[in-house]
């Protein structure tokens, strides 16, 4: 089983964290837990360059932003990742700022160097 970590800002506190990812087949990816990380802890673990291809789906014991408990997240047009409490479709991304609405579903998760 290949698991990689995808870097997450939280929509809310803009805190960093990492949400673990457990590869099922060469289609399915499941998250299955999330916490907080330092963003020196991070680069040096690589977290910071993570590429994830197919379908998400959330695992049964996944508790969410260890900030928020924000359950979904959202990828800016940049490719950084950040939490989503799945009411509003109209985000601002913690990273960068872009503004923008949601439209699709992720496929693919290419984060590199957001940090």
């Amino acid at each position: 089983m290949r698991v990689v970590i995808a870097l997450c800002k939280c929509n809310s506190s803009k805190s960093l964290y990492g949400i673990r990812f457990e590869q099922i087949n060469s289609n399915f990816w499941e998250y299955t837990w999330a916490f907080p990380i330092k963003e020196s802890a991070a680069k040096q673990e690589g977290f910071d360059k993570t590429t994830i291809k197919g379908n998400l789906i959330e695992g049964d014991e996944y508790p969410g932003c260890p900030f928020c408990d924000a359950k979904g997240f959202f990828l800016c047009s940049r490719g950084h990742l950040n939490c989503w409490n799945s009411k509003k479709y109209r985000v601002t991304c913690s990273w960068c700022g872009e503004i923008g609405e949601l439209s699709n579903g992720i496929d693919k998760i290419d984060v590199i160097n957001n940090l």
